[in-house]
């Protein structure tokens, strides 16, 4: 009997210590233009995994302690990313919103929980070469009120535009640098359009222009629209007096009806 108990204790041991989570920590590496996040894995190769949390002790919908929160894991490994690289107690592993960017799962676009809120900053948890990256969008700003336009749009099933500086295509992942209107400072509009080819964003400023960016070819347009963000029927009134229009590198500009004919 005393046989029979010592081994099921060692048994239930042995299980308790194989499920174990371990955790790491990441520190992000600067994303670069251009930057492509499509490996495939192999069998030996661990998932990626997110999944949500509840905490009923929370008292903040969003920040650094969210009432939901999801958590990234590498296999069996709980991912913390170090937001800033010289200090270790920065070292978070709560995320307020995330999407998978690709059908093999190895390519994760995820926002963490911190102070900012929805304004806080976006990673991509990727694998690359059999291993796990995590690699920070954000590009540095001179305005300190460019922290509203932070944020996430998702543009149909094109992918995703960060924080008005950045374009993340699904499928193949990739990231774009969105060309600036004046190079110290975010795109200050709102996102508006796509192009009919989805390369091509338009985004309505507060002086009533549409300031448009073809990611792929880096070229930009800007026209008068002549109606704000916060005035309704503003979707009726594009497609009633504008028009998508191809210029001779074939990147599609917003004109008014006007010039395109």
């Amino acid at each position: 009997m005393k046989t029979l108990l010592f081994a099921l204790f060692a048994g239930t041991l042995l299980i308790g210590c194989s499920i174990k989570e371990i955790d790491r920590t990441y520190i992000a590496e600067p994303v670069k233009p251009g930057q492509k996040f499509n490996d495939y894995p192999d069998r030996n190769d661990s998932t990626i995994t997110f999944k949500a949390h509840r905490d009923s002790t929370a008292t903040t919908a969003l920040g650094p302690n969210p009432k939901i929160w999801y958590q990234v894991k590498f296999g069996d490994t709980v991912v913390f990313v170090q937001t800033s690289p010289s200090n270790t107690a920065s070292a978070n592993k709560k995320f307020i919103r995330g999407k998978f960017l690709n059908t093999q799962h190895t390519a994760l676009l995820a926002q963490i929980a911190d102070s900012n809120g929805l304004a806080a900053r976006f990673y991509i948890i990727a694998l690359k070469d059999h291993l796990l990256k995590v690699t920070e969008l954000y590009r540095p700003t001179a305005v300190p009120s460019d922290k509203a336009l932070f944020g996430m749009v998702e543009v149909g099933r094109s992918g995703f535009v960060i924080d008005n500086d950045f374009f993340v295509t699904y499928v193949n992942p990739k990231v774009y640098f969105l060309k600036r209107l004046k190079e110290e400072e975010r795109i200050r509009g709102q996102f508006f359009l796509k192009s009919t080819d989805a390369q091509t964003l338009a985004f309505l400023m507060p002086n009533s222009e549409l300031y448009q960016v073809n990611y792929s070819t880096g070229e930009t347009y800007t026209v008068p629209f002549g109606m704000s963000a916060s005035q309704a029927g503003i979707y009726a009134f594009a497609e009633q007096n504008f028009t998508w229009k191809k210029n001779e590198k074939g990147a599609e500009f917003l004109l008014p009806d006007s010039l395109s004919k």
